[in-house]
């Protein structure tokens, strides 16, 4: 039954929404709009109080994990938590100003003695919830009133069309769901099938608009078929930029050619390299392959189901399947790479050791000309470090700084 059922159930309550793990939030719902919760079941100013009051403890401890409102995966699930609570406190108890901010730190105090994580975080909460409350509020003033101009003129014997409803998601910003619900309360259907087929339609002119080609990381049958018909490429150590090869496939929107000739855009597939390709944040080797016949201009490098695909074009002459190659690393676009690469361990250190143990990383950026660190940590005492780190002034070892601008200090 969950814990709240159970207590409720225990102690003879009307439900779940009575116990003291929630009803404190919603009393100070009943504070903030002035409307008193009455444990109707039908009752919707009752339906918006409950569905406000689990939104919110659910969002206290999504972004207490670390998770952030976003467009996809578990990050799209926080987000449509919270604006679907948003929604229930704008439209249903009139809340005209912000309200969800008003209602965290109740959800911290009822759960800290248990949780004593999220109070730790409240700062961080607090903030990521102002943040998405303010955005989502101007996304939904602009799309309700349009949706208000569509129940007006745009719907028919009860149905309002599944374009229509595209429109608002795909100009507007109103999710569907939202336009589901409020038109359910309304007694208005929206056509589902048409509203997939607009959407589907949108994509189809997206690719179109963005030519044929592979995307990176999806599923693409075409590449599929590639991968599998071609064997596991070698990777030869980084610190060797430069190797004789051989031209093993050329591909062209994951379909294989024979010879691509100058200034034809195409992917190369070699028996074995030595470019690093895109991994882990940290951008693909650059560089050329020059063969007999022709050159080739490397302008990214990524890596997919153990092949290594040498993106660019060729710069003269033509390329053909099975020409040798040299193929050679721009060097000291890597050097700058490592360099940064590097920084960021060492950015990782230094925050661990001046904010806490906590600090976990995020995500990250390696590119030649900067880095980016993606981080979460928690607001809090820094458990007796100082907050700031201390620059300490050393004189220079110029042969360091000549090693370092040759990239041997990094090896």
């Amino acid at each position: 039954m969950g814990l709240e059922r159970t207590a409720a159930a225990i102690n003879r309550l009307a439900g779940p929404f009575e116990t003291d793990l929630l009803r404190p939030i919603i009393a100070r719902l009943e504070k903030l709009s002035d409307i008193t919760y009455t444990s109707t079941p039908d009752n919707p100013r009752d339906i918006a109080f409950r569905r406000i009051a689990d939104h919110a403890r659910a969002t206290t401890f999504l972004l207490a994990d670390g998770v952030r409102p976003g467009p996809t995966g578990r990050d799209y699930v926080l987000r449509r938590l919270m604006r679907r609570a948003i929604v229930a406190g704008l439209r249903t108890l009139q809340f005209d100003r912000p309200f969800l901010d008003a209602v965290v730190p109740t959800v911290i105090e009822v759960m800290h003695d248990q949780y004593p994580e999220i109070a730790e975080q409240q700062d961080y909460i607090l903030g990521q919830v102002r943040q998405e409350e303010a955005l989502f509020r101007r996304t939904l003033e602009n799309g309700l009133a349009r949706l208000e101009e569509m129940f007006a003129t745009g719907v028919s014997d009860g149905l309002l069309p599944g374009n229509l409803a595209f429109q608002l998601y795909d100009t507007h910003g109103l999710p569907f769901e939202i336009t589901r619900e409020i038109a359910g309360e309304r007694g208005i259907v929206i056509d589902e099938a048409g509203y997939r087929a607009a959407e589907d339609e949108a994509r189809r002119r997206s690719r179109e608009a963005a030519g044929d080609v592979v995307v990176w990381g999806a599923k693409n049958a075409a590449l599929d078929e590639l991968v599998k018909s071609l064997s596991r490429r070698a990777f030869w150590a980084i610190r060797r930029p430069r190797r004789r090869c051989a031209s093993s496939a050329l591909s062209w929107t994951a379909s294989l050619l024979e010879t691509a000739s100058d200034g034809q855009k195409v992917d190369v597939i070699l028996d074995e390299t030595p470019f690093y390709a895109e991994a882990g944040g940290q951008v693909g080797d650059t560089g050329s392959l020059r063969a007999i016949t022709g050159a080739f201009s490397v302008t990214d490098t990524k890596k997919q189901d153990g092949l290594y695909f040498h993106m660019g074009a060729v710069a003269d002459g033509t390329l053909t399947v099975g020409d040798t190659v040299v193929a050679a690393v721009d060097a000291e676009r890597r050097r700058d790479i490592m360099r940064n690469h590097t920084a960021t361990h060492l950015l990782h250190k230094a925050l661990r050791a001046h904010l806490g143990g906590h600090v976990q990383q995020r995500g990250s950026l390696v590119a030649p000309d900067r880095l980016r660190f993606d981080f979460r940590a928690r607001p809090g005492p820094f458990a007796g470090r100082h907050p700031h780190c201390r620059a300490r002034s050393q004189p220079r070892d110029p042969e360091r700084t000549a090693r370092r601008n040759r990239g041997e200090a990094y090896r």
